[in-house]
């Protein structure tokens, strides 16, 4: 299931030429595979992030962070947004 308006709203961002980057907590494997399901991997390309095994080697943050690095953009030319989980306890 796809939240109403957010394929419209992906699309209007790529449709304008922005790099649209899907970092995400739940193991990468999964993720693609949702995003493939969904229809929506499209967008992201090769640019989609998930849990790694080693979880050392993961965190948003460093993703953020080796983006900045490949891309050159600076911090505040990031839009970033975040779901929470209704597994969530807080």
């Amino acid at each position: 299931m796809v939240v109403p308006g957010a394929e419209d709203m992906l699309h209007a961002l790529w449709s304008r030429g922005l790099a649209l980057y899907l970092t995400s907590g739940t193991d990468l494997k999964y993720v693609r595979d949702e995003l493939h399901v969904l229809g929506l991997d499209r967008y992201f390309g090769p640019r989609v992030y998930g849990a790694l095994d080693d979880y050392k080697k993961f965190s948003k943050a460093m993703i953020i962070a080796q983006i900045i690095a490949d891309t050159g953009v600076q911090g505040h030319q990031i839009l970033g947004w975040a779901t929470v989980s209704s597994r969530s306890k807080n």
